[in-house]
């Protein structure tokens, strides 16, 4: 890791374990995960023991800030800044145990699969470094969750998402052709890129690996899938030109690919 990343990480962590309402604090994303590059931000997700108010964060995060947002709500409670010394983005993600243990519980017990992302935010967490832990209770959760994948989660998934690429009325497919036909570019796009969350979805189960979030999905397939479709790079860098006279040809040819494996 990035000595000027190591130094934040740590600056921040001693900062943050004098919050008495934070419990632990965990690093996320890229850094955790060993796949960072020049663009990657700061992914801390912070568990509460009780309520942290808004203008407590405020103060903190100016005292450290050239730029930020406070309290965004637009997935998940956050708070958004620039550091002051080295101009890193930061993100602190506000959650709970109990939050964590139910989502965890939820997938990798229970078998609950998603419309695309189903283990997305185990995989996240199962990768977090432990930076504080004043309670003790998460390195026994990691170790709790970290299993073989399950075999009736792999099939849930499958069976939940691979019928949204083309097989129903209301596939994927479907919808894109008629969107073709109209021409509407905009649908195009958006009813695609759900494509590709349940494509990569049966993918990334299908290989018993946890979904590892919505970026660098390309390399990292490539790197941790040993059973990778046929023609899959290549249907992939078609179908996202957008070629309107191709894309209904290149969809069949990344469904049909997928179903072999299957």
């Amino acid at each position: 890791m990035n000595i000027k990343y190591t130094r934040a990480i740590n600056i921040l962590s001693d900062k943050l374990k004098e919050i008495p309402e934070i419990d632990a604090v965990l690093l996320a994303g890229s850094l955790a995960a060993n796949n960072s590059d020049t663009y990657s931000d700061l992914d801390l997700y912070l568990y509460l023991n009780s309520e942290l108010s808004v203008e407590k964060r405020h103060q903190f995060i100016l005292e450290i800030s050239s730029y930020s947002e406070v309290n965004n709500q637009f997935w998940e409670t956050e708070d958004c800044l620039i550091l002051k010394d080295s101009g890193i983005k930061v993100e602190l993600i506000f959650r709970s145990y109990s939050w964590m243990e139910n989502e965890l519980k939820r997938v990798l017990e229970e078998f609950q699969a998603s419309v695309g992302y189903s283990t997305c935010i185990c995989r996240n967490f199962l990768e977090s470094q432990i930076l504080v832990d004043h309670s003790g209770l998460f390195s026994p959760l990691q170790e709790r969750f970290t299993h073989d994948y399950p075999v009736e989660l792999q099939k849930n998934i499958i069976d939940k998402n691979f019928p949204l690429l083309k097989d129903i009325l209301s596939s994927y497919y479907n919808q894109i052709e008629l969107a073709v036909k109209r021409n509407d570019l905009i649908s195009i796009n958006h009813r695609v890129s759900a494509y590709l969350e349940s494509y990569f979805d049966i993918l990334f189960a299908l290989n018993q690996i946890y979904h590892p979030g919505e970026k660098k999905l390309l390399k990292i397939a490539k790197t941790e899938c040993s059973c990778i479709p046929e023609n899959f790079e290549s249907d992939l860098n078609d179908l996202l030109r957008l070629d309107s006279a191709r894309i209904l040809e290149t969809l069949s040819s990344l469904t049909s690919h997928l179903k072999q494996m299957l």
